[in-house]
């Protein structure tokens, strides 16, 4: 069983105070997630890297697909009802599970397997990306490009 552990910012993140319930950034694509087209993975552990160290939960919504109208940066998150059917799962991270790392103002958030209810990726039909949305469950003034995920999965 092959484990992959992909990094990404989500895009459109600007310096700015956010309110909870705001998209960090927009919906992004995480290619290759998937290790063959069409397949799937199992979310195995996620981290939020925090560079403005606000330290303030986020929720991470999965989809197979883009859904829909993006929402856009620093605006209220919603799903699309015709883009229900792309929702693949969400991962909740709490505010305590955030730590400093040194004096970089660094805040980080780890989830392991036994954090997580299990979480199965399924690509759409022709491709390996998921895409991902980030949203604020606090009030954070972050910096630009402050905030990225780290996904870790493994073959199904």
């Amino acid at each position: 069983m092959a484990f992959r552990l992909v990094k990404f910012t989500p895009t459109g993140q600007a310096a700015a105070a956010y309110s909870s319930g705001d998209s960090v950034g927009v919906c992004s694509a995480v290619p290759n997630l998937v290790d063959v087209s069409g397949g799937a993975c199992k979310l195995e552990s996620l981290a939020v890297i925090d560079k403005s160290n606000q330290k303030l939960g986020v929720d991470v919504y999965f989809f197979d697909s883009a859904p829909g109208t993006i929402v856009a940066a620093n605006a209220a998150f919603d799903i699309p009802v015709a883009s229900g059917p792309k929702f693949l799962g969400k991962v909740v991270v709490a505010a305590g599970k955030y730590e400093t790392v040194g004096a970089s103002n660094l805040a980080v958030a780890q989830l392991l397997a036994a954090d997580l209810n299990p979480i199965i990726l399924k690509a759409a039909a022709g491709t390996k990306t998921i895409y991902c949305t980030v949203v604020s469950r606090g009030t954070p003034t972050y910096g630009a490009a402050a905030v990225s995920i780290q996904i870790g999965v493994s073959d199904v």
